[in-house]
Formats: C-alpha cells, structure tokens, sequence
C-alpha cells in the first residue's frame, strides 16, 4: 500500500507542476512555433528576383520574382493571355456581360455562383494591385511552374507590400486555357 500511495503523490506533484514532456510543454504535445525568423525579418534566400523588406509577425512573405516577364496581351492561347484577360475585365465597369465574359474563363465545371459571389468581386478588388496601370492589364509573372496533368501554375507580382504573389491554376480544356483555381 505504501508503494502504491507514494506513486498516486509522485503522479500528483507532476500533474501539480505542470511537468514537460519532450516536447516542452505540460504532457499535451510539442511546444508551438511561430514564424520562421527569415519570414519576421523579410530575409529570403531569393535569387534572381527583389525580395521586399517584411516587418513584423503578420508581414507578407518576400516576394522573389525570378521570371519577371511582363505580360501585355490576352488570349486563351496561353495560360499568361487567360489571367490578362480575367485582370482586363477586372478593370473594366462592372456589368453582366463583363461577368459572364470573366466567368467563361474558367472550367466548365466551375460553378457560375461561385465566380460571381467569390471570384468576381474580389479579381475586381485586387487587380489594381496586380497590374502596373489600370489603364491597362499588363502584369508581371514571377514564375510558373507545370504540374501534373497538363495544369500550369502562374504567380503574378503584387505591388502592395502587404500581399503575397497570387497563384492562379490553368489547365487545357477543348484546345484553349481555362482558369481551374484562382487566389484573387
């Protein structure tokens, strides 16, 4: 009985003081980290590209802009032509045949509710900080990676430093380059 009433007070004590595990915190799990100190400093391992001076715990992370190609024209041709197209109608005045234009843009399984609720308001909200001149759609791609199945993923500079780059996901559908997903 004493072996088992000198456990039951050991278990207490610990329970009492708050005893670590591995991990560093009380028995329940690893202790948990913030950001990286290259995402709180803005420090980045770019190459090729301007990495932005971040400040802060919520600062975005560096933009690294490897390509850095200028886009000025549109077409469903290439996956760059479809997303000047979409900031092109974001520019334009707000109107029905500019959203289904915008919404034809993307696949055809993509919910027209949703381009319209989520999509729309939000392209049209950011494109101006996407594009050099509202007056014009021309954008930077940072840098474009291809994926499985034929899907492309393009990464547009943002000139707000509080933003990251956006990615938009493209991918063939009947011969032309449709929008499959879009970060606004």
């Amino acid at each position: 009985m004493k072996t088992r009433g000198a456990f039951v007070g050991i278990l207490s004590l610990a329970a009492a003081l708050g005893c670590k595990g591995p991990g560093g915190t009380a028995a329940g799990g690893p202790e948990p980290r913030g950001p990286e100190p290259a995402v709180l400093s803005g420090a980045s391992g770019a190459v090729g590209g301007v990495a932005e001076e971040a400040e802060g715990p919520l600062a975005r992370v560096p933009s690294t802009c490897p390509e850095g190609r200028i886009v000025r024209s549109g077409g469903n041709r290439s996956p760059e032509g479809v997303l000047w197209d979409a900031y092109r109608l974001a520019l334009q005045p707000d109107g029905e045949a500019t959203v289904l234009e915008f919404a034809g843009l993307f696949t055809a399984g993509t919910s027209d509710s949703h381009v319209r609720r989520n999509l729309w308001p939000r392209v049209r909200e950011h494109a101006g900080k996407l594009v050099a001149d509202p007056g014009r759609p021309a954008y930077v791609l940072c840098r474009s990676i291809d994926e499985p199945g034929g899907r492309v993923k393009i990464f547009v500079k943002s000139n707000d430093p509080r933003k990251s780059d956006p990615p938009t996901v493209l991918v063939r559908e009947d011969g032309v380059w449709k929008i499959d997903v879009m970060t606004p």
